[in-house]
């Protein structure tokens, strides 16, 4: 595979850009503070903006790596969830995907 990192990808409805640390605010408003949003996924709600701050800062800091892809999603100019690869098979050339949307 040849690996480009988190790119940001813009079509004429959605943004997909790499998470900024200042965006914990949208995140835990929009979704990762949200029961009903997480009743689904493999993770609980956060408790509070200082888990989805935490949660954040994990999430960037691979950003520099060719082989980390993990964007969120902006509609009209707001973070409505976001998606990354979860699992990457080298051989086969395929991977997973994961994402989560608000409400």
């Amino acid at each position: 595979m040849n690996h480009v990192g988190t790119q940001e990808l813009t079509t004429k409805r959605l943004t997909l850009r790499k998470l900024k640390l200042e965006d914990f605010h949208d995140i835990f408003n929009n979704w990762a503070g949200d029961k009903e949003v997480a009743k689904y996924t493999t993770w609980y709600a956060h408790q509070s903006e200082e888990v989805t701050q935490e949660y954040v800062k994990m999430v960037v800091r691979p950003y520099n790596e060719l082989n980390y892809y993990c964007w969120g999603i902006e509609y009209q100019k707001n973070l409505v969830g976001m998606i990354s690869v979860i699992q990457v098979d080298e051989e086969a050339e395929v991977c997973g995907i994961g994402y989560v949307l608000s409400k």
